[in-house]
């Protein structure tokens, strides 16, 4: 997979989540990566089986605040910050690791995703060190969200 390929999944991903959860239409771009900006929620998932990897979603606490208002504006409900990050964000990256899995050419027979891991914190930042590396950066009028994929060859 290429980095063009991987940064079009993403973004259509995105997409199609923000409109299938909260039917909301939201303008994005990828943007160059940031090495030196940090991130307060980390979401980690391991590949195991045939693939071995990991996949990483990285959003600061400012990110999710400007997208729950915009969310509990649309759904006329409320929400805690802690809720969101780990269910919207953390299905989000589940269903982004998936499609991300399954547009790898491979079949997906005995691989298999653990569980999504969420850390939080002040000023954290994550990295991959597996052999293939891809990272990109999208962003909205809400903010930055990092997304980083690994694989073992």
């Amino acid at each position: 997979m290429t980095l063009e390929v991987f940064e079009d999944l993403v973004s259509n991903v995105f997409n199609k989540f923000m409109d299938t959860f909260f039917k909301l239409n939201i303008d994005l771009e990828i943007v160059k990566n940031d090495e030196t900006k940090s991130y307060d929620n980390v979401i980690f998932i391991s590949l195991f089986g045939d693939i071995e990897g990991a996949f990483v979603l990285e959003v600061d606490n400012d990110t999710v605040k400007k997208f729950l208002d915009r969310i509990e504006q649309k759904l006329e409900q409320s929400m805690d910050l802690s809720q969101f990050v780990k269910g919207y964000i953390g299905e989000f990256a589940n269903i982004l690791v998936s499609r991300v899995v399954g547009n790898l050419g491979k079949n997906f027979g005995n691989t298999f995703l653990s569980t999504p891991s969420l850390f939080s914190g002040v000023g954290m930042t994550a990295n991959l060190f597996y052999e293939n590396n891809l990272k990109t950066t999208i962003e909205s009028d809400f903010g930055c969200i990092r997304v980083s994929f690994s694989v073992r060859n």
